[in-house]
């Protein structure tokens, strides 16, 4: 260890190794007085042996007396003191500070050697100093005590006699406690310097004194620029008054304040802080600095508000899952006895009129239902490869034709194939629903641009955490942009909930974009947005992208709807459900045979199974549902067409669908166009 060599911080320390070295001469001198009256006296012993020997024990006195005063100074003073031998290195004599300090017993007294405290490095620069400058003062070393354990004083060593023979005269200062200390605050230091957080420390009136660089690296601000300024330079989001009030209040009372603090960066980027602000005391418990933690929360706020938003938007679903049964049986019957109405009115009748608006007001209905059921992710859908370039095109032909010539339509599709596993039709309300909504937030200004831009982008690990529910991999990025009014703020968080619409009264259901969180989701992607009021609104889409399929081509549909003459066991357990099925069956020219009761409907199939070519049943019923219906029938007969229908069921999947051997599934409310076609094609075998 080297030995760093300084001024002496202790005087007192210096001044009492001088005051020892001042006794030892003064013992010295007296006691060569003394030697030379002895002779003296030898000489003139008979003149005036009387007054010789009262002088020698005066001498005799004092002298005891300055060694009883050097032994009394150095045995009670706390700094430790050794004496050694320069010959042999022995230690000859230790005062108590310096046995309590160097952990030496007794019997180490005279065997343990003075340059073994310290590390042979030490040892050599010592001997070298000694050889050359016969004194060293003043040197800062590392040791070792008796026992091992490590110390680090400041050392003064003196070349003295003591008993007629060379010794070294050392005095060690404690200085471990303040090593200690320094290594602590070295560490504080460095880890203050290297923690993720950022800290920042202000005088008592606000003024910033220190930034760690994690706060740089945080806010954008260097030292340079907030150094010497108040804390409140950070605020640029007008954060109110009375927060701050409140913020000094509590901290300038001693107490520990915590919260979120909304800042900018310094590149004009918004960003939420979790803030604590510590006061700093001294030692009199008076507060001289406040200490500021501060941490980035922004993407983990971002996060909750998503996990918050997901979770509202399941529960909604979950909602309109429950009531979507009953309400599309309501509809059913509406829908049904309505066309079976229209159909036995004379053509130029009022009446026929009347149920055609009848009709129009409840398929609305209809889609109305669908479009919440697709929110909550409970409709079945098309899945197949589908490559979005085409469907965008297709939409900005349609807008064109209905926006003003005010507004700009571009677009940028730069990505390499564009293909996505998805159901065209649900993926065309998505943009039409997005070009529409900005279109519409233009439509104030008169003039605006309708952006929209699709690539390639890949996803990583960290991506996949701000992105909740994505995996890493490749995704098209869809963006939609507008330069319209905006999103104002207080509402966002809200722009997903169904029903939840700006546009005045009749204007809009509140289900476009609801919807369209829905299908993304569904999608297995993320839809998320940036919005400035007065700026303008972009939507952004990630969706999972896939290699390029083949796309195959749709049967075009029959012109006039199918008829039969089949024989149909038609089940639902509403009585009026069952007789509007049969009567439209019926229209359609089948001969159809109605239960309302599960287990009779059993019943009915076992006395006759050959009795029937096709059996429709509703799912949801009590004492047996229409899959554990379906399932006991086809032990019966295996070859037997099965159509399965409901207004809702969690239990349907096509999976479940496949493993009971139910040909086809249907949504209520069955309409006439697509059950007499699904009919005939399970009838025919398609």
């Amino acid at each position: 260890m080297p030995i760093k060599k300084h001024p002496s911080k202790h005087p007192s320390g210096e001044a009492l190794l001088s005051e020892i070295s001042r006794l030892r001469g003064e013992v010295a001198a007296l006691r060569r007085d003394k030697a030379d009256l002895e002779s003296i006296v030898e000489i003139n012993a008979v003149h005036s042996d009387d007054v010789t020997e009262d002088l020698i024990e005066e001498i005799r006195s004092t002298i005891q007396e300055n060694e009883k005063q050097f032994h009394l100074l150095i045995e009670t003073i706390p700094i430790p003191i050794i004496v050694s031998q320069q010959a042999d290195d022995c230690i000859i004599y230790a005062n108590e500070a310096a046995k309590v300090f160097l952990r030496i017993s007794p019997d180490m007294s005279r065997t343990f050697r003075h340059m073994a405290f310290y590390d042979p490095e030490v040892r050599k620069k010592l001997s070298d100093m000694l050889t050359c400058q016969g004194s060293v003062s003043h040197h800062e070393i590392r040791g070792k005590r008796a026992d091992g354990t490590s110390f680090w004083a400041e050392l003064s060593v003196h070349p003295q006699i003591f008993n007629d023979k060379p010794c070294l005269l050392s005095a060690f200062h404690d200085l471990t406690e303040r090593r200690v200390a320094e290594a602590e605050r070295l560490r504080l230091a460095a880890a203050v310097e290297q923690v993720a957080e950022g800290i920042l420390i202000t005088e008592r009136n606000g003024t910033i004194r220190y930034i760690n660089p994690a706060f740089k690296t945080i806010t954008g601000y260097a030292k340079a620029d907030i150094i010497g300024k108040k804390f409140r330079v950070l605020d640029q989001t007008g954060q109110t008054e009375a927060f701050y009030k409140e913020m000094w209040r509590t901290i300038s009372s001693g107490k520990v304040w915590e919260g979120h603090i909304i800042d900018k960066k310094k590149s004009g980027e918004d960003c939420e802080l979790e803030v604590t602000i510590s006061p700093i005391r001294n030692a009199q418990e008076k507060v001289i600095n406040f200490v500021a933690v501060c941490r980035d929360v922004t993407l983990e706020v971002r996060m909750e508000k998503q996990f918050r938003q997901t979770q509202k938007m399941e529960a909604i679903g979950t909602l309109a899952g429950g009531i979507a049964h009953d309400f599309n049986n309501i509809l059913s019957g509406i829908i049904g006895y309505t066309q079976l109405a229209y159909y036995n009115i004379p053509e130029g009748q009022k009446a026929r009129t009347q149920m055609e608006k009848v009709l129009k007001a409840s398929y609305r209905a209809t889609d109305l239902v669908k479009q919440i059921l697709t929110f909550g992710r409970r409709t079945e859908k098309e899945m197949k490869a589908v490559n979005i370039v085409f469907i965008i095109k297709e939409v900005l032909k349609l807008l064109r034709a209905s926006l003003p010539a005010t507004i700009e339509i571009s677009h940028e599709l730069t990505c390499r194939s564009g293909t996505i596993l998805a159901d065209p039709t649900q993926f065309h309300q998505v943009l039409m629903n997005l070009c529409t909504n900005a279109a519409d937030a233009m439509r104030g200004k008169g003039v605006g641009i309708l952006h929209i831009s699709l690539t390639d982008t890949h996803l990583n690990a960290n991506d996949s955490k701000r992105y909740k529910g994505l995996s890493p991999g490749p995704y098209l990025q869809l963006s939609v942009s507008d330069t319209g009014c905006g999103i104002p703020p207080e509402i966002q968080e809200k722009i997903f909930e169904p029903f939840f619409t700006t546009k005045s009264h009749g204007l809009g259901t509140g289900m476009g974009l609801a919807m369209t969180h829905g299908i993304v989701r569904d999608h297995g992607g993320v839809i998320t947005f940036y919005s400035e009021k007065g700026k303008g609104t972009t939507f952004h889409l990630f969706l999972p992208e896939i290699e390029r399929k083949s796309r195959s081509k749709d049967k075009p549909l029959p012109a006039l709807l199918p008829r039969g003459n089949e024989r149909i066991l038609f089940v639902d357990d509403e009585a009026a459900l069952a007789e509007l099925g049969k009567e439209k069956l019926e229209y359609f020219g089948y001969h159809v045979t109605t239960r309302t009761d599960s287990l009779k409907t059993l019943e009915t199939f076992q006395a006759d199974p050959e009795r029937f070519d096709l059996v429709i049943t509703d799912q949801t019923m009590p004492k047996m549902t229409g899959l554990q219906l379906s399932e006991e029938i086809l032990k019966i007969r295996p070859d037997i067409p099965i159509l399965l229908c409901s207004g809702f069921s969690d239990a349907i999947t096509p999976e479940t669908l496949k493993a009971s051997g139910v040909r086809a599934f249907m949504m209520k409310p069955l309409l006439d166009r697509d059950m007499a076609m699904t009919i005939r094609k399970i009838l025919d075998g398609e």
